[in-house]
């Protein structure tokens, strides 16, 4: 069985496409991170940069440990932007707004390896406050994965599935993630719900240390954590499919392309709305032999809870 979700996708989630990039070198590791926190965010939010962003905050050095009043309020229609830290060695959050005279904050904490360093893009609204978000965009490092970074991009969904505007916002990301996965050495990627550890649908699902991301990172690139409406996959993994000649004959993606790594980037659908049912369960068919191992278990039911269709839970 494919899980539902009450009537299809549901509106209104949060989702977290992210790519795995791993590398020995700690250089293109903090390079990658540096990249995706400035010239991505700038691709992600059709061209808005740090220079754009209002403040009148003068850049902490250690970064504030709460949010400045003043960068709760600007011109009406101006850009607000602001970095968030947590550091590796500590439960503050720290913050600073998002300006070109915090570019150098951000190298130092990437090169501390933060355990997540995000950017936030906004607009203000008619009376000056701070409005929801336009563009957000992270990256995260774990101790235990010295040769990985993560970067992760988190859109909501009806932003994807609007009627007007959602093609415009799914080429958006997909050109940023496909672009990214060329520049760096990505040996994975998904679209899920957003979750904090930054799990795929099918991590979810499974118990104990089998979901767990970090344990499953490791079995890269040998084994996936997972499938969903775009992936990148390992050329390990791709060539033990029988590569792009044979997953291209599968019937589960629309788009398969080569990346300079090695790596193969695969997208199910032209549209995200359409990956569900029977396109999820062609996907799922045409890797399943080189996922992580576990029985993904349904959850119990909980009013409000994350959709659970872009998992297959019979294995049939």
């Amino acid at each position: 069985m494919v899980g539902s979700s009450a009537g299809g996708t549901e509106l209104g989630r949060g989702l977290l496409a992210e790519l795995t990039v791993h590398s020995d070198d700690p250089a293109v590791l903090f390079r990658a991170a540096e990249d995706w926190l400035t010239n991505g965010i700038v691709e992600a939010s059709g061209g808005i940069g740090m220079e754009d962003v209002e403040s009148s905050v003068k850049v902490s050095a250690k970064g504030y440990k709460k949010i400045p009043t003043a960068l709760l309020v600007g011109r009406p229609g101006g850009v607000r932007g602001l970095v968030s830290v947590s550091p590796s060695d500590s439960w503050d959050v720290l913050y600073n707004p998002y300006t070109p005279q915090v570019r150098s904050w951000i190298s130092q904490e990437i090169e501390k390896r933060a355990e997540s360093i995000g950017v936030d893009i906004g607009f203000f609204q008619g009376e000056g406050e701070s409005g929801s978000p336009h563009t957000r965009m992270s990256v995260a490092f774990d101790e235990d994965l010295d040769e990985y970074v993560r970067l992760r991009y988190h859109v909501e969904e009806e932003t994807l599935t609007d009627p007007v505007a959602g093609a415009r916002s799914q080429r958006c990301m997909t050109t940023v993630l496909r672009k990214f996965s060329k520049r760096y050495p990505a040996v994975f990627g998904h679209l899920s719900y957003d979750d904090p550890d930054g799990k795929t649908e099918l991590e979810k699902f499974l118990r104990g240390v089998q979901g767990d991301p970090a344990s499953n990172i490791l079995k890269s690139p040998d084994r996936l954590r997972g499938y969903s409406w775009v992936m990148v996959v390992p050329e390990e993994v791709a060539a033990g499919l029988g590569g792009a000649d044979t997953l291209g004959s599968a019937e589960a993606f629309t788009e398969i392309e080569s990346l300079p790594s090695g790596s193969l980037w695969l997208q199910a659908t032209g549209d995200y709305t359409d990956y569900c049912g029977e396109r999820v369960r062609n996907v799922w068919r045409a890797v399943r032999d080189s996922l992580i191992p576990g029985k993904p278990q349904p959850p119990r039911f909980v009013p409000g809870g994350t959709p659970t269709h872009m998992v297959v839970f019979d294995g049939e």
